[in-house]
């Protein structure tokens, strides 16, 4: 995604699945806005950008 992505930039993931596209974005400093219709999937895609913002900032992260 590098020759894609770019720091700041803002992406569109219309459908979030497991949130691959979105981790990868967040990882190169890309604003994100995420859309997942099944409601069944869309903790386990919450969960996923939560761990991701973690490991990314050392853990003292609080989500509201």
């Amino acid at each position: 995604l590098d020759p894609v992505f770019f720091p700041g930039m803002t992406v569109l993931d219309p459908f979030a699945g497991g949130g691959s596209i979105v981790r990868a974005a967040i990882l190169k400093g890309c604003k994100i806005i995420a859309c997942e219709i099944d409601e069944a999937r869309f903790p386990e895609l919450q969960n996923r950008v939560k761990d991701t913002y973690k490991n990314m900032l050392g853990g003292d992260v609080h989500f509201v």
